[in-house]
């Protein structure tokens, strides 16, 4: 399974999972036959799930997808080692076997060994094998390959010292065991989260040029091992997927296909959710009540969630970064200072943003752990107020005054900068480019299309950005936090704290949550005071609407698709169709 972190981009339809407005669904009893095949809409029909996306996924090869919609695919796709499961009851991240049947900690917590399940194969037939684990592993390592999931080898042997090594850190010692070894001691859940990264066959990757790992396509479609298949890809169109006869982990996907759909207009959406042209929508939180009250086919499930939605501003100079390859990192020379981005969060009415946005259905936020972990929230932050008067006596402080515009400058420089979205502008940066106008501040709103703003976000090539993080309930906040802006890949903010970074380490090797929950709540308190971001709110549910035709599905923390290979078709009076 790819790393379970979710970044994403918040626009008008911002319930959803990364706001990347999803939406699921399968056709009515309209019709009894037709296809997915052709440039148009597919056809619906019982044998067939629909999941309307607003747009397309961004890649298929797990070392370097961004995106949601990639995710949900990818997972349907590629094993994992492990599954994660969330246990709501303590707020802990649990995992189950997927390709390894079974996995021990060492007593030292040094090190992790999975025993891999009997008769794995690939889709091609080829067995797999603790070789293509290693491999996988190391392709993530490759600088070449520049992996998004390079953070996440961060404890093995070697990557304190500036590079895994492979012979060390990863030992194969027959064909259905694999050896993690880490370079200091990590809690079972800590190694599990680290290792359970998307599988990769290498007998089909080994051919690929490390430096085309980004935009090789590994042939007309993956050879993956999950319980559904790539069918076909019509870019900006939709992805088909089919059963996976040849699953050997489990059970194959119960519906026969699976087709994912760019239907960019929400409304659009809803209204094929009401007539019955699609099973499951994303539902904004204002059109949850009367959905199910208006249409008794319809059943409106709120998902807990662990989204947060905040404004980015990058802590480092991005030219300087860039120009030097990533080797120079200097203060930006507006949001370098941490009371700067103090008075910043002072000045935008986070709360006007959340009302407009989530309602009740969203929580003011303090730091990136969210409340739903009760054992490591630090319960004792307090969300900073809306005081624009303080924000600008704190400009003046660090000797930004009023120009002759109207623009606050410094030694000759306005303060202005563009605040860089996705395709939709909004309520929210309509709110805080007012709010910033009112002390001063000239913010420009800059939209870019979703693969082009990810390249921005991730490439730290933006002074602020607008965005959302979906992290999994596990507190892992190297990839977001870590200072080391190469391997932390969702750091795109370029935070960097050397106390941090320790907090950080101390946390994730304690077993104990009782002794790790000082560490996490110290770090939560370095962020807060150091406002590397102006968060503003957890979306502590998302909503979907389901048509009662289908059955089966769980839906929980982890993913509104948790289950999707489980999903089953009912027809009105008549039993679950399933493959054939």
């Amino acid at each position: 399974m790819q790393k379970k972190i979710f970044p994403g981009v918040p626009h008008a339809l911002s319930v959803l999972m990364l706001s990347l407005a999803i939406a699921a669904g399968c056709g009515g009893n309209k019709s009894s036959s037709g296809s997915a095949s052709g440039g148009g809409t597919a056809t619906a029909k019982d044998s067939t799930i629909v999941i309307a996306i607003s747009s397309d996924a961004d890649n298929l090869n797990p070392l370097v997808a961004t995106s949601k919609v990639s995710e949900f695919i990818i997972n349907l796709l590629y094993p994992s080692l492990a599954k994660p499961s969330f246990d709501t009851a303590v707020g802990v991240l649990t995992y189950k076997p997927w390709l390894a049947s079974s996995w021990k900690l060492a007593t030292d917590g040094k090190s992790i060994t999975y025993t891999l399940k009997s008769g794995a194969k690939w889709d091609d037939g080829t067995a797999i094998t603790s070789a293509d684990v290693k491999f996988t592993n190391e392709l993530i390592g490759d600088t070449a390959t520049r992996s998004v999931l390079q953070n996440y080898l961060a404890p093995l042997v070697g990557a304190d010292k500036g590079a895994v090594d492979f012979a060390k850190a990863i030992l194969t010692p027959d064909d259905s065991t694999v050896i993690f070894n880490f370079s200091q001691p990590l809690s079972e859940g800590t190694a599990l989260n680290a290792t359970s990264v998307s599988i990769l066959p290498k007998h089909i990757w080994e051919k690929v040029p490390r430096a085309e790992m980004r935009t090789a396509a590994a042939g007309a479609m993956p050879v993956g091992a999950g319980p559904y298949k790539l069918s076909k890809w019509e870019r900006q169109q939709q992805l088909v997927l089919a059963s996976n006869a040849a699953y050997s982990l489990g059970t194959a996907g119960a519906t026969p296909r699976v087709v994912f759909q760019v239907v960019p207009d929400y409304t659009v959406r809803l209204t094929q959710l009401k007539t019955g042209a699609v099973d499951v929508i994303g539902v904004k939180v204002e059109d949850m009540a009367n959905l199910a009250k208006e249409n008794p086919g319809i059943e409106a499930k709120p998902v807990p969630g662990t989204t947060y939605t905040y404004v980015g501003w990058t802590n480092i100079d991005p030219q300087a970064f860039k120009q030097s390859n990533g080797k120079t990192v200097k203060p930006h020379p507006l949001f370098g200072s941490k009371k700067v981005r103090q008075a910043l969060t002072y000045a935008i009415d986070r709360q006007s943003i959340m009302d407009g946005f989530v309602g009740r259905y969203g929580t003011a936020m303090t730091a990136p752990i969210p409340p739903i972990l009760k054992w490591a929230y630090n319960d004792s932050l307090k969300p900073y107020p809306f005081d624009a008067a303080k924000a600008k006596a704190m400009l003046a402080e660090e000797g930004w005054v009023t120009g002759p515009d109207g623009i606050l400058q410094k030694g000759g420089k306005k303060f202005s900068f563009a605040l860089t979205v996705d395709r939709s502008s909004n309520y929210a940066t309509t709110v805080i480019q007012q709010n910033l106008k009112d002390i001063g501040i000239e913010c420009k709103i800059e939209q870019a299309e979703q693969v082009a703003f990810n390249s921005k976000r991730f490439g730290h090539e933006y002074d602020a950005i607008y965005a959302a993080n979906n992290p999994l309930p596990e507190v892992d906040p190297a990839p977001f936090w870590s200072s080391d802006l190469k391997q932390s890949t969702y750091n795109d903010v370029g935070f960097q704290n050397k106390r941090v970074d320790e907090l950080i380490a101390l946390g994730g090797k304690e077993a104990s949550r009782e002794k790790a929950a000082p560490y996490w709540k110290e770090f939560q308190q370095i962020i807060y005071d150091e406002q590397p971001c102006t968060f503003l709110y957890w979306q502590t549910t998302t909503v979907f609407g389901f048509n009662r035709r289908i059955e089966g599905e769980e839906v929980n923390i982890i993913s509104p698709f948790y289950n999707i290979e489980e999903w089953r078709l009912v027809p009105a009076g008549g039993k679950p169709i399933t493959k054939k």
